[in-house]
């Protein structure tokens, strides 16, 4: 348990979460599926907009993304 709350402490403080949120672009044509739009939609389908997610919330979509790009 301890490792883990340093781990989210660590990830907390890097900034690489938030600019990989701010380098994607709101809607992409091209691919549909990496976009603010459809990671809102993916993760968090009750949302109307995809305008002013929590750095909780974006947190979330970078980690779970994490770990679907180290398992594949």
């Amino acid at each position: 348990m301890k490792n883990t709350t340093v781990l989210i402490k660590k990830i907390k403080e890097s900034r690489v979460p938030f600019t990989w949120w701010n380098n994607l672009p709101i809607q992409n044509l091209e691919d549909s599926s990496d976009s603010w739009a459809a990671y809102c939609m993916k993760y968090f389908p009750n949302r109307t907009n995809c305008y002013n997610l929590s750095k909780r919330e974006i947190l979330h979509i970078w980690h779970c993304e994490q770990i679907t790009i180290t398992e594949i």
